[in-house]
């Protein structure tokens, strides 16, 4: 089964590779500031529904200081809280623990931070669907949004064939970058956004062959 450490660190390497606590403030970001990858608010409030108060609270009190943003990698308790959110909601909500294979975790975990747990599962269940040989391997997946047994036990089918995991893969990436092209047209004052989306689009495969 997955391990969520491992599915962070990846997180963490497709944002340039340390656990450092950066902090981002654009205005054009719907979620407001930014630490951790962690918005202050939920995105589709439009900042009116804070995310993790506990969190900000911590980076309130920094804001005070006269080595703000730099004091925030000196902070002891912001990491855990950090990991801990992530674990808490994202994680939790793609069933994370039950998935049999860690490159899937790590796909679906990474999407379902920057967009949402539901849709991220939902272009996973699309994406099997594509792969399960007109249903001979396994009846098509409803594609709502929702980790459950069926979806979990596509994956394991799919494990024992190398070739069709590697092209999961492919396909899920595909699609979570035709997604970022869909939000750019219809909005385009996050284009500012664009190298730091596509750079999450990490082709991996099961092998180095």
């Amino acid at each position: 089964m997955a391990d969520f450490q491992t599915a962070y660190d990846y997180l963490h390497a497709l944002e340039g590779g340390s656990h450092n606590l950066g902090y981002v403030n654009i205005d054009s970001d719907l979620g407001g500031e930014t630490i951790g990858g962690r918005t202050r608010y939920w995105k589709a409030t439009k900042g009116k529904m804070p995310t993790d108060i506990e969190i900000w609270s911590h980076v309130d009190l920094l804001k005070e200081k006269d080595d703000f943003p730099a004091n925030l990698n000196n902070h002891s308790t912001l990491p855990m809280l950090i990991s801990r959110a992530y674990e808490r909601d994202e994680w939790r909500d793609i069933l994370g623990d039950m998935i049999p294979d860690q490159l899937v975790a790590n796909e679906v975990f990474e999407f379902a931070v920057h967009k949402e747990a539901r849709t991220s599962v939902k272009i996973l269940q699309y994406c099997v669907n594509k792969l399960n040989y007109n249903g001979r391997l396994f009846e098509d997946l409803v594609e709502d949004g929702f980790m459950g047994a069926k979806t979990i036990k596509a994956i394991s089918i799919l494990m024992a064939r190398k070739v069709a995991l590697d092209t999961l893969l492919k396909m899920f990436n595909c699609e979570q970058g035709h997604y970022y092209n869909e939000r750019f047209t219809k909005s385009p004052s996050q284009e500012v956004n664009a190298i730091g989306f596509y750079r999450r689009v990490e082709i991996t495969k099961t092998t180095n062959t």
